[in-house]
């Protein structure tokens, strides 16, 4: 009983509202970018958009290049492109868009 509490200030409080700081997150959710970009890869390898055992399936992994995150989309774009894609392909890929766009 002996503490006396914190006083809280309008303007932290203010401060930690408008400007929450996100930067110091992302070192300790550093790990997401290679599942992420792993996900991403197994369901455009599944619809038929990358080729079998592509390298992205398994980022982050000792030994294999590392893929971009629009590099990744742009070699699904090409595959989308550049040979007969099925109305479920199509409709995959721009879902996909669609998502990162309303993110």
């Amino acid at each position: 009983m002996g503490d006396s509490p914190r006083r809280i200030r309008p303007a932290s409080v203010a401060a930690f509202l408008f400007m929450p700081q996100f930067h110091l997150c992302f070192r300790q959710f550093s790990f997401i970018v290679p599942v992420f970009i792993r996900m991403i890869a197994v369901m455009f390898e599944q619809a038929g958009l990358l080729p079998p055992n592509h390298p992205a399936t398994r980022y982050g992994a000792e030994g294999v290049r590392k893929y971009g995150f629009f590099e990744l989309i742009g070699e699904a774009w090409y595959m989308l492109r550049s040979s007969p894609a099925t109305p479920q392909q199509w409709s995959l890929f721009g879902a996909f868009v669609m998502m990162v766009i309303f993110i």
